[in-house]
């Protein structure tokens, strides 16, 4: 419970990036402290009950991900490929 207090007192004080543009001009070493969360896009959240997650999904959780104060999306291999590296080797790069 005070883990989840702490989260909310640190979620109210950040200053949230609203408007695209070139912030990381500003710091350039902003990954430093940034807070990154892994999605696998397939299981995150379903957006139009398919029963599978997708980027529709995720589009209407970004707010909330805002909010818990996440800075950057890693987004796993979500692209077909042939898996000889982990998902990260893109056979082909239109077919999302």
């Amino acid at each position: 419970m005070a883990s989840l207090i702490s989260c909310q007192r640190r979620c109210q004080r950040r200053r949230l990036v609203s408007e695209p543009g070139n912030w990381f001009e500003q710091n350039p070493l902003w990954f430093k402290t940034a807070v990154f969360y892994e999605i696998h896009t397939r299981a995150f959240f379903d957006g139009n009950d398919d029963g599978s997650g997708d980027f529709r999904g995720l589009q209407q959780k970004l707010d909330y991900l805002q909010w818990l104060g996440i800075d950057c999306i890693w987004l796993l291999p979500f692209y077909p490929s042939p898996l000889r590296d982990g998902g990260y080797d893109i056979a082909d790069f239109y077919g999302i």
